[in-house]
């Protein structure tokens, strides 16, 4: 019964520790703006971010980066994932929710397919 129950207290402080972390690392992640390249690849891939108010830019570019650490994009039928598509696809899709608590919670992974005529 005492290993069942300090197994039970270990198993509680490991999920509180991970909910922590875990918290820490998206405001992390939210509060830290693009790079001048990945700004300048947003810039010319994406026109719209160029007309956006610059009070959600700051917004924008954390969403960007938190949908970046979370979505694994992979390309079928040797479609290659440029730093390009990635930063293209995830600028779109949180300018979606850049001014919401929205979020895409359980997306995790964005197929890419080529084209066939």
């Amino acid at each position: 019964m005492l290993i069942f129950l300090g197994l039970s207290i270990l198993g509680i402080a490991a999920l509180g520790y991970r909910h922590i972390t875990t918290k820490r690392r998206r405001a992390n992640l939210l509060s830290t703006p693009l790079t001048a390249a990945q700004r300048t690849m947003v810039c010319n891939g994406v026109p719209l971010y160029n007309t956006l108010p610059q009070d959600l830019r700051s917004p924008l570019e954390g969403k960007v980066n938190l949908f970046l650490n979370q979505v694994e994009f992979i390309g079928c039928d040797g479609v290659e994932i440029t730093e390009d598509m990635r930063l293209s696809i995830a600028v779109q899709a949180c300018l979606l929710v850049v001014n919401r608590e929205l979020w895409y919670t359980n997306l995790r992974t964005l197929l890419r397919l080529s084209r066939r005529v």
